[in-house]
């Protein structure tokens, strides 16, 4: 199916309808992870443990920074919970946060250390691709002090430019928290089976981590506290990195693959367990809210800002975004980096100012999208008037039921094309025979005899081409 053109208006509410279907999972994914039932207050094995485990900690005597960050941490525990009712279910993620404090300050051994600083793939988090500045005066803002408010995304960083792109809220840049609370929860796990913390067991631990879920407790804590968007926890765990990876080289990831449309591939293809299937049910609420497809940002307001001509943003629906290369964004990381860097520099060797341009992801993505580059071109040219006149959507409604419109077509027509399949192989073979017996009969005959049985041919073949397209 073609992917359905929109803009203005139709392109913010798509970006809002993927936020609520991120927002209302991540709220079943904590009431999955924390509690033993969705009818009480009681916390689940997991939650318990955690809350147990983090109490437990000996406060280090000989390193004040890390002991502080250790009470704040346990403080945030008795928050989260009384006896063995659950109180604030973010309190958890708050107090990983200062566990992971606690560690970087020194606390644990060298290995836990080095574990924690080698999820962070080294790329990713580098200055050169990680790129954010606090907001200035920021408490004279009366904002939350939370990292999407009281940071700004710098115009060289690759996830800001994916963010752009795929349409979300821009955050706080890749999430180092997100990492952090995995390698606390990794620790956390392994004290209480053992004190040999080591590189081998961590990786262990992560991997047991993985088949419960509850990796998912701080990433939907940042989510929806605003501390990072759902792309910055998902690239940080989806990126290889040296902790996780046998030898030095970082081949490894924690998550094999992060498909922005498929909650599941959070939880590393594990089945089964509660935290998974509340990733599932929002698989389809994601596809409810799109109908299955998927937001490109070909224009937004970044690209227009200095722009005297183009006064709107412009997206793209794509259909299947569950199943579509297009948003496994690990694999799609050095596309944007690459590309970014690419236009580092205007044809006269100046330095380009401000945000890359969006066209130019759609254009290296333009197989994909279905889109050709003349096509992206002319898109990009329009305002919302000559937007308007070609038909195109500003009504996300409406857009959404010409996808459905289009893909019920697209059925109907391989529905008709299996159906005459028969059909049109009788009428080819009857063209054909028909063509031998005038053989022997004028050349003018045999021409029009054998023009009608190639037609035949090909209709067949059409037929079958159509038939294939859909199944």
């Amino acid at each position: 199916m073609d992917p359905i053109v929109i803009y203005g208006s139709a392109v913010q509410e798509a970006r809002n309808r993927i936020k609520s279907a991120q927002i209302s999972t991540m709220v079943e994914v904590l009431r999955a992870a924390l509690f033993v039932n969705q009818n009480d207050d009681t916390g689940s094995t997991f939650a318990q443990a955690m809350a147990d485990i983090i109490e437990g900690i000996s406060t280090p005597e000989d390193n004040a920074k890390a002991a502080a960050a250790l009470s704040a941490a346990k403080t945030r525990v008795k928050q989260f919970m009384s006896g063995t009712n659950v109180e604030d279910i973010f309190a958890l993620a708050d107090a990983l946060r200062w566990v992971g404090e606690y560690i970087e300050l020194g606390g644990g051994n060298a290995a836990l250390q080095a574990f924690r600083a080698g999820l962070r793939n080294p790329e990713a988090f580098s200055s050169a691709n990680r790129a954010r500045k606090k907001v200035p005066d920021f408490k004279e803002e009366e904002l939350p002090d939370l990292g999407i408010f009281k940071n700004r995304l710098l115009d060289r960083s690759v996830v800001k430019y994916m963010e752009r792109f795929y349409g979300p809220y821009i955050g706080a840049d890749i999430s180092g928290t997100t990492t952090d609370s995995l390698a606390v929860l990794a620790y956390l796990m392994e004290t209480q089976y053992s004190q040999d913390i080591t590189k081998e067991n961590l990786q262990t631990a992560v991997s047991d981590i993985l088949t419960d879920g509850s990796q998912m407790v701080p990433v939907a804590s940042m989510v929806l506290q605003y501390h990072h968007s759902l792309i910055e926890t998902g690239l940080a765990l989806v990126l290889a990195s040296s902790a996780m990876s046998p030898g030095l080289v970082p081949e490894k990831s924690v998550i094999p693959s992060f498909n922005f449309y498929d909650f599941t591939t959070l939880s590393a293809g594990n089945t089964g367990q509660p935290v998974t299937d509340a990733l599932s049910a929002g698989n389809t609420t994601l596809s409810g809210e799109l109908n299955g497809c998927g937001l490109v940002i070909l224009r937004d307001y970044m690209d227009i800002r200095d722009n005297d001509h183009a006064d709107t943003e412009i997206g793209l629906l794509i259909s299947d975004a569950k199943g579509a290369t297009l948003f496994n964004l690990g694999t799609n990381y050095d596309a944007f980096k690459d590309q970014r860097v690419e236009q580092t520099l205007t044809n006269s060797f100046n330095y380009r100012p401000g945000d890359p341009s969006l066209a130019v992801m759609a254009n290296e993505f333009s197989l994909w999208l279905g889109v050709s580059e003349e096509k992206i071109r002319e898109l990009i040219l329009m305002n919302s008037l000559e937007l308007a006149a070609k038909g195109y959507h500003k009504d996300l409604d409406k857009a959404l039921d010409a996808a459905s419109d289009d893909a019920q077509a697209v059925q109907s027509r391989a529905a008709a094309a299996v159906q005459n399949v028969p059909q049109v192989v009788e009428a080819a073979a009857t063209g054909a025979q028909k063509t031998s017996v005038a053989a022997k009969g004028s050349v003018s005959s045999d021409k029009g005899k054998s023009g009608s049985a190639n037609q035949a041919k090909q209709d067949l073949k059409s037929a079958q081409t159509d038939a294939a397209d859909v199944l």
